[in-house]
């Protein structure tokens, strides 16, 4: 086990550009493929932006809410990003789509991110070191 765990560290060590470019680009593709299949589906690229204060909301919901499990589950449902496109065609603006990152799904993906980068790096040690 203990032998298996040094390849697999000293595999990514030696090849750590590439590692974080596989993570950083998997999630690049999926994020993008994301909003690209939003923008195909609706015909409408994405006008509006919003950041939300993700650690203030954490802390508001904290303080009120009395149960944990209750505030557990209010957490995991809390946005970090909106992207999506406003139609002001009716007043003030109606949501015709909008794609959400939440962190909870965005550190999943980033583990699925760090486990392909891994096994693609693994791959290439495999195939260098025959």
């Amino acid at each position: 086990m203990r032998a298996m765990l040094r390849q697999v560290t000293s595999a990514i060590v030696e090849r750590r550009g590439a590692w974080v470019a596989i993570t950083l680009g998997f999630l690049a593709i999926y994020y993008g493929g994301l909003l690209v299949t939003m923008v195909i589906r609706f015909d409408n690229t994405p006008n509006y932006v919003t950041w939300y204060d993700y650690s203030g909301n954490i802390y508001e919901i904290l303080v009120s809410t009395p149960s944990l499990s209750d505030a557990w589950m209010i957490m995991q449902d809390e946005w970090l990003i909106e992207i999506g496109f406003m139609n002001y065609d009716f007043g003030h603006g109606i949501s015709e789509w909008a794609m959400t990152i939440l962190p909870p799904k965005l550190l999943t993906m980033t583990l699925v991110a760090m486990l392909t980068a891994t096994a693609v790096v693994l791959a290439l040690s495999s195939k260098a070191g025959v």
